[in-house]
């Protein structure tokens, strides 16, 4: 018998069980709920914590490492560092460890340049510190939220990039790594060609720009409560707008496509129509409601081009409407009503055949530099 000490990073189980009384287990990250978007983890921790666990009393049994995420497809720094942690003879600082990942993952030229060395120590500091889960108000059901502004604003659970152990950094911290990664210098070196190099431009800067989506969501609740009309229809106006924006960012990355889930579910039933039909189904719905009736609602959410551009977008719009309504006519805005509305909505959207691009479409760098001229700090 091996066990699996499953959440070993965050909530470790062997510790407080004797090692398992003498069985063998392995220490494992979890790190990622349902394909989860976002950028989070505890890099030190995991190029760290094995070693030491490992060599707690002549009764430890823990006999390798191992990864337990329900799905990958996002951090992928934090599982290429988890599992060569162990392939070490000692602890590696995470910093050296960066260093190297950096050149491997965007070539020797790219990453040793400055300004990319310069952005990953800050993801490092603000991003990369703490493993826990994180949620983006982008991709959950809309709904009236007592959110307090910070100042400065603060990373935290609540938004993107997660910070959820007394650690804090700022948003322009985000900013001021995204623009490092978009700096001509980099873009002269060819970081245009490498497409792990795009692929972390938009993950990064969907990450920034949530929190830019959250900051107007603070506004636009200050509005509904204040009944100032001009207001909810501005913030509503911004926050609509940047869902676009970000659904054009993503549109540049063959892997934050939609279309490309729905159309590789499709294609595993051939000639089929029918079982077609209901592969599609199967994949709108697992990202979505999970059930008939939302019953686990956006548990597997994802920042994907057509996710935002429509689902996402359409859920907002008829939020935004809806409480401009109510302040409209003096009345406060009925969630029961919205909730209502939204799940047929979300019912009808997992029987549609929309037909979503499959191929990124777009340059990442352009695309990028214009959202970060159009929003930046």
């Amino acid at each position: 018998m091996i066990l699996l000490d499953l959440f070993t990073e965050y909530s470790p189980v062997f510790n407080r069980e004797n090692n398992y009384y003498g069985k063998k287990w392995i220490w494992c990250m979890l790190h990622n709920f349902g394909g989860n978007p976002g950028m989070w983890g505890n890099l030190t921790h995991v190029l760290r914590q094995p070693h030491l666990d490992r060599g707690k009393g002549s009764d430890n049994t823990m006999d390798g490492v191992g990864i337990t995420m329900e799905a990958i497809g996002q951090n992928y720094v934090m599982y290429e560092a988890m599992l060569e942690a162990r392939w070490n003879s000692e602890p590696i600082a995470a910093r050296k460890w960066l260093d190297d990942y950096v050149q491997r993952r965007y070539g020797e030229k790219v990453g040793k340049s400055t300004e990319v060395q310069n952005a990953w120590v800050i993801l490092e500091d603000v991003v990369y510190c703490a493993p826990t889960h994180n949620v983006s108000y982008v991709e959950s059901v809309p709904c009236i939220r007592d959110l307090t502004p910070k100042t400065p604003f603060r990373v935290d659970p609540l938004n993107r990039p997660v910070s959820n152990n007394g650690v804090t950094g700022s948003l322009d911290d985000l900013w001021k790594a995204w623009k490092l990664l978009l700096s001509p210098n980099v873009a002269a070196l060819g970081a245009g060609n490498v497409d792990p190099f795009n692929h972390d431009v938009v993950d990064l800067g969907v990450n920034v720009l949530t929190n830019e989506f959250t900051l107007r969501l603070h506004n636009f609740y200050a509005a509904y409560k204040a009944k100032n009309l001009a207001s909810v229809k501005e913030y509503g106006s911004q926050l609509l707008e940047l869902i676009e924006d970000m659904d054009k960012l993503l549109a540049t990355d063959n892997y934050y496509l939609l279309g490309k889930w729905i159309a590789d579910a499709r294609t595993l039933a051939g000639a089929n129509k029918t079982e077609a039909d209901l592969y599609e189904f199967n994949a709108r719905n697992q990202l979505t409601l999970w059930g008939p009736d939302g019953n686990i609602n956006d548990y597997a959410r994802k920042s994907w081009n057509g996710l935002y551009g429509d689902y996402y977008y359409t859920r907002h719009r008829m939020f935004v409407e809806d409480v401009i309504a109510a302040v409209s006519a003096g009345k406060d805005f009925d969630q029961g009503a919205y909730n209502t509305k939204c799940l047929a909505y979300e019912k009808e959207w997992q029987n549609s055949k929309t037909v979503y691009p499959s191929t990124g479409t777009g340059n990442t760098l352009e695309v990028a530099n214009s959202l970060a001229k159009k929003y930046g700090h």
